[in-house]
């Protein structure tokens, strides 16, 4: 699921640019859709259902955690795009 999201996001090919802005925002908003969406929430679900343990008690041990990431990856995924994009840009469009 999270690869879906952030190919929804993320996407661009030579016919459809994304300037550096616009794909922060775009980064930002689906770091936090897949991190709180599905790292909280449905990580947390599906740990309830295998192992039993309360869901309120494994929801609060994971949202400091996703929140504490958000940033992070954030910030590791657009220096990654701005280190990679020459390349990217030279041989594949």
């Amino acid at each position: 699921m999270p690869g879906l999201i952030y190919g929804l996001f993320l996407y661009e090919d030579e016919n459809r640019k994304i300037t550096d802005g616009k794909f922060l925002i775009r980064l930002i908003l689906s770091s936090v859709l897949v991190l709180v969406g599905v790292g909280i929430f449905l990580t947390g679900l599906w740990v309830h259902i295998t192992a039993g343990k309360a869901y309120i008690a494994v929801l609060s041990a994971r949202v400091i955690a996703q929140l504490v990431m958000i940033p992070i990856q954030v910030i590791v995924i657009f220096a990654l795009r701005k280190l990679l994009k020459p390349a990217t840009e030279k041989y594949l469009y």
